[in-house]
């Protein structure tokens, strides 16, 4: 989740749904979102950098986020403190699943083989002061818009390490089997 839905968001996302797939998690859905009204285009750059890596965004389009991409998440990753703060806001009921994605990835833990989703979520939850509702700019992820590839490209290796992290450890360490409890991510 970002501002307009066009750069951190979507590549997170599509990174996010790649990492899964490779791993054979079909069940995670990845989806993106902003405050910003939707229908423009991914980023020329963030389009590019997909397509490098076997991503078609040609037809992905932002969305402004609402209740119908809020309410059945189990997980939502904001690129900044402010954006966690937005999320909340407008959707208290998001509180308990709401991080930055830098936050995540310092609490999240392996889920036990015997652990659903809602619990496993419940004791990462455990762990979270709710950082974001300080200002510490060392979680957040730099809107890159107005910068050249090679500040894209960072950003895509940072969120591709990141992200790599969480699935590896949140969703491929001990799953259960038979796990239906994950809803879009």
């Amino acid at each position: 989740m970002c501002t307009a839905n066009i750069c951190r968001s979507p590549l997170a996302a599509a990174i996010l749904g790649q990492s899964a797939a490779a791993g054979g998690m079909s069940e995670i859905r990845a989806a993106s979102a902003g405050f910003l009204e939707g229908g423009r285009p991914v980023h020329e750059h963030v389009s590019t950098i997909l397509s490098e890596r076997g991503i078609d965004a040609s037809r992905k389009r932002s969305q402004k986020l609402t209740d119908q991409v809020v309410g059945p998440a189990d997980l939502i990753l904001t690129m900044t403190s402010e954006h966690a703060r937005g999320v909340v806001g407008r959707f208290p009921h998001s509180i308990g699943k709401v991080y930055t994605l830098r936050h995540f990835a310092t609490v999240v833990t392996p889920r036990p083989a015997d652990t659903q989703t809602s619990e496993w979520l419940d004791d990462v939850n455990r762990a979270n002061k709710r950082a974001y509702l300080g200002d510490d700019d060392s979680r957040d992820i730099s809107d890159p818009i107005g910068h050249p590839m090679p500040v894209f490209r960072t950003l895509a290796d940072e969120l591709t390490s990141s992200i790599d992290w969480i699935v590896s450890s949140a969703f491929y360490t001990g799953v259960a089997e038979n796990d239906s409890s994950d809803a879009p991510l």
